[in-house]
């Protein structure tokens, strides 16, 4: 009997596609819901990286240096007004810095440039500037690196 209940074989392997291509589905939205969750909190942890400097600024630069390990970026620039408004300081006293060649550093270190999504560790520290420089406090930001300064 070819048409006997469950027997028909086209009709079960569809309905053995679909159930895989659901399964499918799932997993791809869960590994992108992780993949995003992930970026969100390295953003974060990035954010936080600056904020901390800040509150540990020193005249010769000799403590408060900040590491955040492991941040995640995806491809894109990242600009130092971005960072200045969130904290509200001034963009021009900010400066990222990398030597790393997936990392490029644009306008006199006003913004970097992520050719790929990576992981880097960043480095912050913040130093305050004799007075009567363009900048009380001058903030670096380094890629891979302690930054010079």
């Amino acid at each position: 009997m070819l048409f006997e209940r469950g027997q028909f074989l086209p009709f079960r392997m569809l309905i053995a596609f679909i159930m895989a291509a659901m399964i499918f589905v799932i997993i791809a939205g869960a590994i992108m819901y992780f993949r995003g969750l992930e970026l969100s909190i390295s953003s974060e942890r990035y954010y936080e990286g600056f904020k901390f400097a800040l509150s540990a600024s020193s005249l010769d630069g000799s403590e408060g240096l900040i590491e955040k390990k492991n941040l995640i970026f995806k491809e894109g620039t990242y600009y130092a007004g971005t960072l200045a408004k969130k904290f509200h300081f001034d963009k021009e006293c900010i400066e990222f810095q990398s030597t790393l060649s997936n990392i490029e550093v644009l306008g006199d270190g006003q913004a970097v440039k992520m050719k790929q999504r990576l992981t880097v560790n960043v480095y912050y520290q913040c130093i305050i500037q004799p007075s009567g420089s363009d900048c009380e406090e001058k903030c670096y930001v380094s890629f891979g690196k302690k930054p010079q300064y």
